[in-house]
């Protein structure tokens, strides 16, 4: 793989165009930068640092704070004001943000906010956060942001909400389909739809999860949740999602 400040080339090199006897690094070299076409050609970098530079430069790509969105779809919504509008929490979004990670105190806190104002109580009392195999999430939730009636565009939760890459939406529906297009943003590249039926019924809870894409929809398996259990298989299955897609947006 040969890696450039605008692109990445993939390939194999033939071993003709290697020294057979011996591993030649600097016949590895040239022999990329021929197939590949560059001018000048490519030179064996020979400073000590080279090592520690390409781990940084790997590690540019690996994201371990994510910012995610997270909005509560009733039955009969399908407006970007209606959904937005939403101020209460019902049982059953309580439940799931309790899946997804733990209530925090935003005043004092001192982990990763993804831009939630830790000091005044700009951006709301209260968000959900977690932390899952060395990567840390913050949910941008909409109905914990702050509401302000005069404003029909909800700024303040389009603000955070708009600018996530990820958003989640919980839809509390039967009948209402979920529309990715009624959020209007440049920079939502995925919703991970996870819908629940508001009717009674036994537990545990049961949620379908659905990953909207600009270009595709991948449905996954209908997943349980049994209440008091952790990062369920639930919560798992989203955060590969997740890394997955941020992994796709930053490469």
């Amino acid at each position: 793989m040969l890696r450039t400040v605008s692109y990445c080339l993939h390939g194999l090199v033939p071993a003709s165009c290697i020294c057979a006897d011996r591993y030649d690094r600097e016949a590895v070299v040239k022999a990329l930068g021929d197939e590949a076409g560059l001018k000048p050609p490519l030179v064996l970098g020979q400073l000590s640092s080279t090592p520690d530079e390409l781990l940084k430069l790997d590690q540019v790509f690996i994201k371990t704070e994510l910012k995610v969105g997270v909005i509560l779809v009733r039955e009969g919504q399908s407006t970007e004001e209606q959904i937005l509008d939403n101020q209460t929490h019902t049982p059953l979004f309580d439940e799931f943000l309790s899946v997804l990670g733990d209530r925090i105190r935003l005043k004092g806190f001192d982990k990763y906010k993804g831009g939630l104002d830790s000091v005044h109580d700009l951006t709301g009392t209260e968000s959900v956060y977690t932390a899952w195999r060395g990567i840390e999430i913050i949910f941008h939730v909409s109905t914990l942001l702050p509401h302000e009636e005069h404003d029909p565009q909800k700024l303040q939760k389009k603000r955070h909400i708009g600018n996530d890459i990820v958003c989640v939406a919980f839809l509390e529906a039967d009948d209402t389909l979920f529309s990715p297009t009624c959020i209007k943003s440049h920079f939502l590249h995925t919703f991970i739809v996870v819908r629940t039926s508001p009717s009674p019924k036994a537990s545990p809870t049961t949620y379908e999860i659905l990953a909207e894409h600009v270009r595709r929809l991948t449905r996954l398996p209908k997943v349980y949740h049994h209440p008091g259990t952790p990062h369920s298989l639930a919560v798992m299955r989203l955060l590969q999602v997740l890394r997955g897609v941020y992994r796709s947006w930053i490469s």
